[in-house]
């Protein structure tokens, strides 16, 4: 019996997992559901901009909440730091990060004897948060070391908490306070942006608005209402490739104008569309599933006698789309589910309480939703087995998500208890545009087949309620005959 030698094994192996990258990423998919989530969320994306018309001034005004000169300051001069390239040594007690002029400055306090940390402070008690003169006064005063280093201990760690940097970096390298107007500027960038402006490595943020340059009311509202037509265009299919790209353009202007208003439904909303636009980039012949163009182009091609393919053609890039989708959906459940973790709400299971009981987001206005609250606090058992519940379905799903969807014998049970999650959120917490996006991610996971019998059924639906008459109008009237 011959022996398979293992440099054989390993070029097979490795043949096997080149293949199934490759169909993976790059095997042609069917781009129907493409179509359908861009309809869906061509129209969550126009209703969600409509309603930004009426506070459109107050947004993304040259005066609105976040003012343009303040959003300015803030995407020219805000400081960036580049992350570590690795972990910390357990023992450091040192600032290794660009250190200060002043060498002790780069020595933690905590890590000083107490008479050399009360040394240090001394230094620095002029630009202290002092809350009056007096009490400054009083401080300095203090004979005892015993009684003077928590004073100064405190009043150091509150200008640490206001100003997010360590007041001896204020001193030059013989332990002297800088000029006073170089100290003003460097605590005025630092308690604003909360990085010490000679640790950044830049300055700067890289965002586009199209609301950075038109500020003029009337042109405000004629852009606003340009970039809504091309929204709906883009929803119904008509020009798909460069409308995707400029809804996603104009969906991205509101969320880099007015961050105060940023929340995770447009997080979830400018993610779908960039995969959107990168799915209808380059359609298949006769133009993007369920859209305008493939019904133009139908029209076109027996309008010149030549023949329409009746199916949609499987896309590269259709696919493409759908496992950036599905990925991204996979790595948000992960980084929710982990985060969730580190919180004692969800290991002593009384998160999903403060989630219905909150003021903010749950139906607390309605009378039924109180008496339902109401009910269950006045049931242990059903309280235990709701929040419970809950706390355990919502960690099942962020946790196992990511790794039992693969697989074809558990993806049903994942998708069904995904859907029924968001749906929990949605009707508890108010947030239904939000977690209809996320059901929205969901679909990449369904098989083509099902998807059709779905947009079949919504046509059938659509056919089955048109008014009767619409057909009788068509029918020809009787001819009355002579006797």
């Amino acid at each position: 019996m011959a022996s398979v030698s293992p440099l054989s094994s390993l070029n097979n192996d490795r043949g096997r997992l080149l293949g199934f990258w490759d169909r993976f990423w790059f095997k042609p998919a069917d781009p129907t559901t493409l179509g359908f989530m861009r309809i869906l969320v061509g129209m969550l994306v126009v209703y969600t901009h409509i309603v930004y018309s009426y506070d459109l001034y107050e947004l993304f005004g040259k005066d609105g909440w976040y003012n343009l000169d303040s959003m300015n300051k803030r995407r020219h001069e805000q400081p960036y730091v580049n992350p570590p390239n690795d972990f910390p040594p357990e023992d450091q007690i040192e600032e290794t990060r660009k250190p200060y002029v002043y060498a002790p400055a780069n020595t933690y306090l905590y890590a000083m004897p107490p008479d050399e940390a009360l040394r240090q402070l001394e230094l620095v008690i002029p630009v202290l948060p002092w809350d009056s003169p007096q009490e400054r006064a009083m401080v300095e005063g203090m004979t005892s070391d015993d009684d003077k280093l928590p004073h100064l201990s405190f009043k150091y760690y509150k200008f640490v908490d206001e100003y997010n940097f360590d007041p001896r970096g204020l001193l030059d390298k013989d332990g002297v306070l800088l000029p006073e107007r170089e100290r003003k500027e460097i605590m005025e960038s630092a308690k604003m942006h909360g990085v010490d402006p000679r640790k950044a490595d830049g300055k700067g943020v890289a965002i586009f608005s199209i609301w950075f340059h038109v500020i003029d009311p009337d042109w405000m509202v004629l852009v606003h209402v340009a970039i809504i037509v091309v929204m709906i265009l883009f929803t119904l299919g008509i020009a798909t490739p460069i409308t995707g790209i400029l809804t996603w353009l104009g969906a991205v202007s509101y969320i880099h104008r007015a961050p105060t208003a940023l929340f995770g439904q447009d997080t979830m909303m400018n993610i779908l569309l960039i995969y959107l636009v990168i799915g209808n980039l380059i359609p298949g012949p006769g133009g993007a599933a369920l859209s305008v163009d493939r019904l133009i182009a139908r029209w076109r091609a027996r309008r010149l006698g030549q023949e329409f393919p009746a199916s949609l053609q499987p896309t590269v890039l259709a696919n493409a789309a759908y496992r950036l989708v599905q990925i991204h959906l996979c790595l948000i459940y992960a980084f929710a589910g982990t985060s969730k973790l580190q919180g004692t709400t969800w290991w002593n299971g009384t998160a999903v309480w403060w989630t219905m009981a909150n003021t903010e987001f749950a139906p607390l206005n309605r009378q039924i939703y109180r008496n339902y609250l109401e009910f269950l606090c006045k049931h242990r058992f059903l309280w235990e087995l709701v929040m419970d519940g809950g706390n355990v379905h919502t960690l099942f799903v962020e946790l196992c998500f990511p790794f039992l969807v693969w697989n074809r014998r558990t993806r049903w049970i994942m998708l069904m208890a995904a859907t029924f999650l968001h749906a929990g959120i949605a009707l508890f917490m108010g947030l239904t545009i939000f977690q209809i996006f996320m059901l929205i991610f969901l679909l990449t996971f369904y098989p083509s087949e099902i998807m059709h019998k779905l947009i079949d059924a919504i046509r059938d639906t659509f056919r089955a309620i048109l008014p009767a008459r619409a057909h009788a109008s068509h029918t020809p009237a009787p001819v009355a005959t002579g006797a």
